[in-house]
């Protein structure tokens, strides 16, 4: 496998995962994030050790490497809006509790 394979692969997993994240699909984003890392490991051997190739080659993988960057910006970005929200839930359920104990205590 050459390594602009797996980088179209990489990309197209990042597209996935923004679009779980989008639709607010944690547990598929984790999944897909997984199959990504496995991918991402795969170009440690690769990387370095192919040829150059071509001038197209080298385009498509900058190209693709600029996709990633992107989705992975978003991602990140909903991701951040969903764990703030989630942490407001959180703080919420916690002063809840705080509460019942209070009025348990009396």
């Amino acid at each position: 496998m050459q390594a602009v394979e797996v980088y179209r692969e990489i990309s197209k997993l990042s597209q996935g995962m923004l679009e779980f994240a989008r639709q607010e699909q944690w547990d598929d984003l984790l999944e897909f994030e997984k199959k990504r890392a496995e991918s991402m490991a795969k170009l440690i051997p690769l990387v370095g050790d192919e040829p150059a190739g071509n001038a197209a080659q080298s385009e498509e993988m900058i190209l693709l490497i600029r996709q990633i960057q992107a989705f992975d910006e978003e991602t990140a970005s909903l991701t951040r809006a969903w764990m703030s929200e989630l942490g407001s839930v959180l703080n919420s359920l916690d002063s809840s509790k705080k509460l019942q104990q209070a009025y348990k205590e009396q």
